[in-house]
């Protein structure tokens, strides 16, 4: 099943439901008599419409942290939903509403919205895909927005993406704790203040695998995982020493992983 829905501001939401076969739970309200739902979502990030295959619409995604506004491209996730434990309902399909929370957008009209919603619906047992295409210059906008798939007046699946208008290259960290946090996903930005505020260890570690080795600044990953392994995460020590450049470099971070009881580290140093 394929709805398409026309969005006054230029930009197009296509919710497809394919017939193939990370979660929320949205506890029903009081008095809706609307059961209990769990979302999973399943895959996140840029994402183009393909072509529809027996009629069936197909959405392609690449998972990546910066997501680049350009018309005919956009972003979204898949969720497969379905009945809470213990709950019951002969219907597939149950209302929902998506809202898109996006930095000021400047209408034609010359008013500013911060907030689009608008009604829907989503299919049990179903692989849903909730998608946003630019079709609108307007809407070429960088900064933080959110999708979120709201049942019974709560979120059921919800992501945060970070849009920019060119693809720049990854910034290169040359200190620790100097990375602009508003160039990240909100995890990763809250990864990075846990670090370098909160001094905590597996924080590091998560700052620099999942956000900059990821993005190939190995040198920046490096001195992550170095403050990390410092702070007492035994996994940093372990990629701190992947990543040193000499022998004795690579003795410092596994000697210290070491004493933290990982055996990798342990091994490495006998290798």
């Amino acid at each position: 099943m394929n709805r398409r829905l026309d969005i006054p501001t230029g930009l197009m939401f296509f919710l497809v439901f394919l017939l193939v076969g990370c979660a929320s739970v949205n506890p029903p309200s009081e008095h809706s008599g609307l059961p209990a739902i769990n979302a999973k979502i399943q895959i996140s990030g840029q994402a183009s419409e393909l072509p529809a295959n027996a009629g069936v619409q197909r959405v392609k995604y690449k998972r990546r942290g910066t997501v680049i506004a350009q018309l005919g491209q956009g972003f979204g996730f898949s969720y497969r939903p379905s009945l809470a434990e213990n709950e019951s309902s002969d219907q597939t399909t149950f209302p929902v509403t998506i809202t898109l929370t996006h930095p000021p957008i400047t209408q034609a009209d010359g008013s500013v919205t911060r907030i689009t919603q608008w009604d829907s619906v989503m299919e049990l047992g179903k692989v849903n895909h909730s998608v946003w295409i630019f079709e609108s210059e307007r809407m070429l906008v960088p900064g933080s927005w959110y999708l979120s798939v709201d049942y019974d007046g709560q979120s059921l699946a919800k992501r945060h993406y970070v849009v920019d208008t060119a693809a720049t290259p990854p910034q290169k960290l040359t200190s620790v704790c100097s990375a602009d946090e508003s160039r990240y996903l909100s995890g990763l930005a809250r990864d990075h203040h846990a670090c370098c505020n909160d001094n905590d260890a597996h924080a590091c570690f998560n700052f620099a695998w999942r956000g900059v080795e990821r993005s190939g600044d190995t040198l920046g990953a490096a001195l992550y995982y170095g403050r990390g392994c410092e702070l007492g995460d035994p996994s940093a020590c372990r990629f701190a020493g992947r990543l040193a450049k000499d022998q004795q470099q690579k003795q410092h971070w596994y000697s210290l992983g070491c004493e933290l009881n990982d055996a990798d580290s342990c091994q490495k140093l006998t290798d």
